[in-house]
This record gives structure tokens, C-alpha cells and sequence, in this order.
């Protein structure tokens, strides 16, 4: 079963429009057969409205400028892209799908030859039975869209010839106002005119006032701003001063610090000589006295040699002797 049901949608400036039925409070309505209506034509909507129809196969959007002239009234409708067009382009395509799936349908049914020589005869024949019922009531169906889109040109155009002739009327109407409108603004002119001098010279003795306010204003800004800058200029003096006495004070103090710290490096450096030469003294006594304990030792070391020596040489002559 196919089915040819098509919806409209709008949308403005990208922003989807409801789907409501007019009741006189709002300025774009969507009626039921999908067309736009809008009342109420403000400059803003000199837009573009996007139309797009949908069925269960296929979707066609178009774009759509609306200008609106300066001053304009009434109602405007617009088509919901023509539905007609819409439902003739979902025509062709069920159509296409119907070819497409009969054509497969067709592929699938098998085919046999009688063995006496007669003409083939389909295998299911209650298959192709059923087939042909449905070509009959897809047909019947593109049949019954084919109707619903003339009937919708037709719905269409009337309303066409029904906006034509409410914007003649409008017209003709705008034409009355424009006449009442020039008569009522020549007398405003007039009237415009007494007040405009009345108020031109109020608005003069009101500027030569604001005038007079003003260079007191200014007189009186002046001499503060001069007194200002000179209490500004006096402190900025007097922070010069204490800053370049911070200073001053910050170098002497800079430089007594580097004093002190060039005769403790000074003392530091007398005290560590003079630790060396005392370590080195002491090292020069430690080696002499070192020295003085080895010649003692060696000469009575050679004391005791020479008493062995001699008491030797005595016990060889006593041996001799006797």
C-alpha cells in the first residue's frame, strides 16, 4: 500500500513556524490545506520564508523573498509552495516506485511451458491475481492524487483572484486615506508652522540662558581645575623631594654599609693571616724540635757504638794478653 498523503511546513529566517488555525491573534498562520497567511504585514516580514512539502518517500523545499512596500496593509496569502506543484512531483514519484516494485514482482514469478505445447502459463497464479489487484489500486490512487492536485489549482487560483481583489481594494482604500491625509496635513502645516516660531524663540531665550549657565559653569570648572592642578603640582613636588631624600639616605646608607663590610673583610683577612703565620711557627718549631730530637738520638746512638767499640776492643786485648 502506498500512500500519497503530503504535509507543508514553513519556516522563517530558518525558524520554524507553527501549525495553528487563525483566530485573530497571531500575524502568520499556517491554515489546514498547508497555505501561509500572513495578517498584520509589518517591514519585518521583508524576509525569506522556506517552504517544504514532505510525503513518505520524498521532500521539495523552495525559498521564498516576500517584500513588503512601504505603508503596506491587508492580508497577504501565500501557497504552501504551490501545493499542487508538491503533490504532482509525489505523483511521479509513486508512480517511479510502483514501476520499480512491479517490475521486481514480475522478476520473481515463475514461468513453466505445458509439456503438450501450450502457451506458458504463470506458476502462481494467485500471486499474479493479487499483483494486478494491487496495480489496480495503486492506479486508483494516482488517479485520486492526480484529482486532489487539480482540485488544489483550482483552490489555489481562487484564492489568488480573492487576494487580487483585496489588494485592489486595498489600493483604492489607501488612495481615500492619501486624500484625507494631505487635507489634514496642510492644516497641520499651519499649525505646525505657529508652533514651530513660538517654539523656536522659547527655544532660543532657553539657549541664551543654558548659554549664560554655561560659561559660569565653565569659569567656576576652570579655577577649580587651575587650583587642582596647582595643589596636584605642589604634592608632586613635595613627593619628588621626599623621594629623592629616601634616596640620598638609602645611598649613605649604602655606601656606610660597604664601608663596614670592606674593613671586616679587611679584619677577617688580617685575623687569617695572621692565624697562618702563628700555624706556620708553630710548624717550624714542631720540625726543629723534631730535628734537634733526631741528632740527639743519633749521637747517642753513636756514643753507645763506639762504648761497645771500645769496651770489644779491650776484651781482644785482655784475650791477647793472656
Amino acid at each position: 500500500v502506498v500512500s500519497t498523503q503530503s504535509t507543508g511546513t514553513w519556516k522563517r529566517n530558518g525558524v520554524a513556524l507553527p501549525i495553528i488555525e487563525s483566530d485573530g491573534s497571531f500575524n502568520h498562520v499556517i491554515q489546514s490545506d498547508g497555505a501561509l497567511l500572513i495578517s498584520s504585514v509589518e517591514n519585518g516580514d521583508n524576509t525569506m520564508f522556506t517552504c517544504t512539502g514532505t510525503n513518505g518517500f520524498n521532500s521539495v523545499s523552495k525559498e521564498i523573498q516576500v517584500a513588503v512596500s512601504s505603508g503596506a496593509l491587508g492580508t497577504v496569502v501565500y501557497s504552501s509552495l504551490s501545493i499542487g506543484i508538491i503533490l504532482l512531483l509525489c505523483l511521479i514519484i509513486l508512480v517511479m516506485i510502483f514501476l520499480y516494485k512491479r517490475s521486481k514482482r514480475r522478476k520473481k514469478v515463475d514461468i513453466a511451458v505445458s509439456v503438450n505445447g501450450n502457451d506458458p502459463v504463470y506458476a502462481n497464479e494467485k500471486a499474479l491475481e493479487k499483483m494486478k489487484r494491487e496495480e489496480e489500486e495503486n492506479r486508483m490512487k494516482a488517479e485520486e492524487a492526480a484529482r486532489l492536485a487539480r482540485e488544489q489549482e483550482e483552490k489555489e487560483q481562487a484564492e489568488r483572484e480573492l487576494q487580487e481583489k483585496l489588494e485592489e481594494q486595498r489600493r483604492q482604500e489607501e488612495e481615500i486615506l492619501k486624500q484625507e491625509e494631505e487635507a489634514r496635513k496642510i492644516l497641520e502645516e499651519e499649525k505646525l508652522k505657529k508652533e514651530a516660531a513660538e517654539r523656536a524663540r522659547l527655544e532660543e531665550e532657553e539657549r541664551l540662558r543654558l548659554e549664560a549657565e554655561e560659561k559660569e559653569r565653565l569659569e567656576k570648572e576652570l579655577a577649580e581645575r587651575l587650583r587642582l592642578e596647582a595643589e596636584e603640582k605642589a604634592r608632586l613636588e613635595e613627593e619628588e623631594r621626599l623621594r629623592k631624600e629616601a634616596e640620598e639616605k638609602a645611598k649613605l646608607e649604602e655606601e656606610e654599609r660597604l664601608k663596614k663590610d670592606v674593613e671586616e673583610k679587611a679584619r677577617l683577612e688580617e685575623e687569617e693571616r695572621l692565624k697562618k703565620e702563628e700555624e706556620e711557627r708553630a710548624r717550624l718549631e714542631e720540625e726543629e724540635r723534631l730535628k734537634r730530637e733526631a741528632e740527639e738520638q743519633a749521637k747517642l746512638e753513636e756514643e753507645a757504638r763506639l762504648q761497645k767499640e771500645a769496651e770489644e776492643k779491650a776484651k781482644l786485648e785482655e784475650e791477647e794478653r793472656l
